[in-house]
């Protein structure tokens, strides 16, 4: 009996600290006192927060700022430097617009930064960022001094779509329309040798590249709708581990397809392939035209269009390793790596709409027609790990954010601070702040 005293008062101690009513200063005082690693009810917090995000500022060009006159057009891709200091937006006529996230004022436009669009842009650190293009031409800036690109670089035939840095290499790795990926070695300039580059894969029908952030796996998306995986990447010797293999099998049936991957995955040697197929059976993809990878390199966040549907639709795969290798190849069937998926309109034809995930995971924002949507999954915001199931399931939809009278088609979290940021076709740009 004298026992149990201990457990009831220690449960009472419990219920009633849990009792206490949250709010957003309690929060912020334990951090402040324990550290982020040590804050207290992070699941509360996250959504909280995220289902409370509403519009802080549009920047319209026409009304807000004399720096720019809107002859920029469509925004394509938005993206904040690592401190959450700057955020980029590369857009439709060669132009490139900086701005000061935190105050939503506009520093400076790079007038005819390309010769064609702009593509998409990727910071190396706080202050380097690199851009790519519709004129085939990869760029690289200092933010400190945007009078002049530092460096450009040529190889690519057709539209560079994708951007990434390899931090274990210190390689830049692009990939175009002319079905290559390219490695640029940018340490290494000099005015009578230019930049090196080698191509390290080629195939045709190439759409979109991704890396995970530790540099452990490559992405690749292609017509007519496959993903494909290189695991434990060497970029030094890709080239090398691929050239004679009959990869990716994109005009193969789909039975050739499913030999290929039950052949070559899972494997721990280095540069294997695996060949994703799996995928709602509402509707087989045909273009996968984005792809996102979630920041702890657990999964891929890919959006694809279809032949027969007038629907998108948004998928997550998870590309972590499997434990056991030789049961997953004795098996008669693939490893199941869909997790999530959720249906979206296809709005804006032709333009690639740019999902992403929050600098912690667990949240994805989606564009969704003039508007996008918080999505997660679960309705607490749980992390991704402790929400997969059997079977696939349905991302929850946390909340539609409503700003643009045009498509919205990019959109970015900030790295550290509760802010999102958006682009639409209109050549707007919005700002999201939570509202509590």
């Amino acid at each position: 009996m004298g026992e149990s005293k201990p457990d009831s008062a220690i449960s009472n101690k419990a219920s009633c600290k849990s009792s206490k009513p949250w709010t957003s200063l309690s929060y912020l005082k334990h951090r402040e006192i324990h550290g982020m690693y040590r804050a207290e009810r992070s699941d509360v917090v996250s959504s909280k927060y995220y289902k409370h995000f509403s519009l802080k500022e549009i920047w319209d060009p026409e009304v807000k700022d004399s720096l720019d006159n809107g002859g920029h057009g469509a925004i394509f891709n938005v993206e904040f430097s690592p401190s959450g200091e700057l955020l980029v937006a590369a857009c439709e006529r060669h132009s490139l617009l900086v701005f000061d996230p935190l105050s939503q004022r506009l520093v400076k436009t790079i007038r005819e930064a390309h010769g064609d669009c702009v593509n998409c842009v990727r910071f190396l650190d706080t202050r380097s960022f690199v851009t790519c293009s519709d004129d085939c031409t990869i760029a690289l800036w200092d933010s400190r001094n945007l009078k002049s690109k530092v460096l450009s670089l040529e190889g690519h035939s057709n539209w560079v779509k994708s951007i990434e840095y390899h931090r274990p290499s210190g390689l830049l790795v692009t990939s175009a329309f002319d079905d290559t990926v390219r490695t640029w070695d940018i340490n290494r300039y000099s005015n009578e040798e230019g930049t090196r580059n080698k191509v390290v894969m080629q195939f045709s029908n190439l759409i979109r590249m991704k890396m995970c952030p530790d540099g452990s796996k490559m992405v690749i998306s292609a017509i007519p709708g496959n993903l494909l995986v290189v695991h434990n990447l060497d970029l030094d010797y890709l080239q090398v581990d691929v050239e004679g293999d009959e990869y990716p099998f994109w005009s193969a049936t789909e039975t050739s397809l499913i030999t290929s991957a039950r052949h070559r995955w899972p494997s721990k040697e280095r540069n294997s392939l695996e060949i994703i197929q799996d995928f709602p059976e509402e509707c087989r993809p045909w273009c996968i035209s984005s792809l996102e990878v979630h920041p702890h390199g657990w999964c891929t966040l890919a959006r694809y269009t279809c032949k027969k549907s007038r629907n998108e639709w948004t998928v997550l795969h998870d590309i972590q390793d499997i434990a056991d290798s030789r049961d997953a190849v004795e098996t008669s069937s693939l490893p199941s790596r869909l997790t999530h998926n959720i249906q979206e309109p296809n709005v804006a034809k032709g333009y690639i709409k740019e999902h992403c995930f929050s600098s912690d995971g667990r949240i994805i924002c989606s564009p969704f027609g003039n508007s996008a949507r918080i999505l997660s999954f679960s309705t607490e915001c749980d992390e991704l790990a402790s929400c997969v199931h059997s079977t696939p399931s349905e991302l929850c939809d946390l909340k539609t954010l409503i700003s643009h009278k045009h498509a919205v088609v990019t959109c970015r979290f900030s790295p550290t601070h509760s802010l999102l940021s958006m682009g639409c076709l209109g050549g707007k740009v919005s700002f999201y702040q939570p509202k509590l």
